[in-house]
């Protein structure tokens, strides 16, 4: 792909990213102006069941969406994911930019958000996501940067492995503190001393204190590593 031609893309989807960004803050502010009245903080507040379903919904199409942009975006499955990443990065920059600009929060980088539903509760301080976000458009604009070498087009194992080791890790550190309450529920629960009540209460009461920092930059820098091989390829294939 020609650089002036990536570069176009790239508008078009940073555009993409700014107006999907605008519309999931709109959401977010209804449903905290419904739920969370006196402005959004922890311990959660319990919401429907119909309302979590649709939440978990909401999330599947915007995850549709962006593969979907990325999958028109790109020529093959390199290019196609890379354009994925970038739209996604995008996407949750723009969210918290939107947030800020019309609700004054965040209040700081550190402040915790949830971050997702699926499978369980993602929590983490917002400069979390925001480091991945940056890592994800640089990551995915250089994938389509290098697509002219057609030689290196596609990530090797030693580079999936270090990318996907990495994402898990850091998919670990924003899930780590819900996913233990609700294995602490399922192995009391086979023992009858824990009901569906306790552990709605113990989500209801938990307020997160501590974000696993190392480990977090320990999956970014694998991340980078993959890239950075996957560039040093391109480039010694080159030459």
């Amino acid at each position: 792909m020609k650089r002036t031609r990536v570069w176009k893309t790239a508008f078009a989807l940073f555009l993409y990213a700014m107006a999907m960004g605008y519309l999931e803050t709109v959401v977010v502010i209804y449903l905290r102006k419904l739920y969370y009245p006196a402005g959004f903080h922890f311990p959660l507040v319990l919401l429907p069941g119909n309302v979590v379903f649709i939440e978990y919904l909401r999330e599947l199409a915007t995850l549709i969406m962006l593969a979907a942009i990325g999958y028109l975006a790109g020529k093959n499955f390199s290019g196609r994911f890379g354009w994925f990443l970038f739209s996604f990065g995008f996407w949750d920059i723009f969210y918290y930019l939107f947030l800020k600009w019309l609700l004054g929060w965040p209040e700081s980088l550190l402040t915790w958000d949830i971050l997702f539903l699926i499978p369980v509760i993602w929590t983490a301080p917002v400069l979390a996501p925001l480091i991945c976000a940056v890592t994800m458009i640089f990551y995915g604009l250089m994938l389509n940067l290098k697509q002219r070498y057609r030689h290196a087009s596609r990530l090797n194992r030693n580079e999936w492995t270090f990318l996907l080791s990495g994402a898990f890790i850091i998919f670990i550190t924003f899930i780590r503190d819900y996913a233990a309450l609700c294995i602490r529920y399922l192995l009391h629960a086979e023992e009858k001393t824990m009901h569906g009540r306790d552990l709605i209460t113990a989500i209801t009461h938990y307020v997160p204190q501590h974000f696993y920092w190392i480990p977090f930059l320990s999956g970014e820098v694998l991340i980078l590593l993959s890239l950075f091989l996957w560039v040093v390829r391109a480039q010694h294939r080159k030459e």
